[in-house]
Parts: C-alpha cells; sequence; structure tokens
C-alpha cells in the first residue's frame, strides 16, 4: 500500500490554473506536486500559439482532448494532431506550436522532468 505523501488527487473542478502567460492560453495543473513528470490541462483559443520556437531538456507527451494542434519540431517538421491523437517528442528539439482549430482546443500535456 502506498504511503499518503504518494498520493495525490485533485478533484474536478479545484484544478489551480497558472497566471496567463500568453494571450488565450490557460493552464490548469492536474498533480498538486512535481516528482518526476508535470501534468497539465491546456486550453487554447482559436490562434493560440507558444509565440515561437522554444528548448529543455526532457520529454513531452500531449494527447489531444478536443480542437486541432499543429506542433513544428525542427523548425521543418509539422504535425496536425486532431482529437485522440497523442504525440511525443524530446524537449531538446525546438518546438512550436499553436491551435489551428476555429474553436478551444483541450489537451493534456505532460513533461519530464517537471520543466515549468
Amino acid at each position: 500500500m502506498a504511503a499518503d505523501h504518494d498520493i495525490a488527487l485533485i478533484s474536478y473542478g479545484s484544478h489551480p490554473a497558472w497566471p496567463p502567460t500568453s494571450s488565450g492560453v490557460t493552464v490548469q495543473n492536474l498533480t498538486t506536486d512535481r516528482r518526476q513528470m508535470e501534468c497539465h490541462r491546456f486550453k487554447l483559443a482559436p490562434g493560440a500559439s507558444s509565440e515561437g520556437a522554444y528548448t529543455h531538456d526532457g520529454e513531452e507527451f500531449l494527447h489531444v482532448l478536443a480542437g486541432r494542434l499543429e506542433i513544428v519540431l525542427d523548425g521543418d517538421q509539422f504535425f496536425e494532431l486532431r482529437e485522440g491523437d497523442s504525440f511525443y517528442f524530446e524537449s531538446r528539439r525546438p518546438h512550436s506550436w499553436r491551435n489551428s482549430d476555429e474553436s478551444e482546443t483541450v489537451l493534456i500535456w505532460i513533461n519530464t522532468p517537471p520543466t515549468f
């Protein structure tokens, strides 16, 4: 049986959100403390983006719950993700993203190690 400090439950509707960093981007924390993974729910308004490419250490996994997301890796590899699609990449690769849908895009985004 796991010790209580190994369990993190955040009930529906009580996920803390980051202060807005980019226009049209809402990020909710899906975990209460950071160990080896950082788990978020991103809500992106139409046209919202990373506002440029960036890199960092680690690995990333995302899963699109609703809408569409365009990911660009290395400046020349384009991926159009749709509802139900999952995507993994190494964070050291220059990457950028934007909501390419006409409505809100919602996705789960996991980084390891914790990045933000």
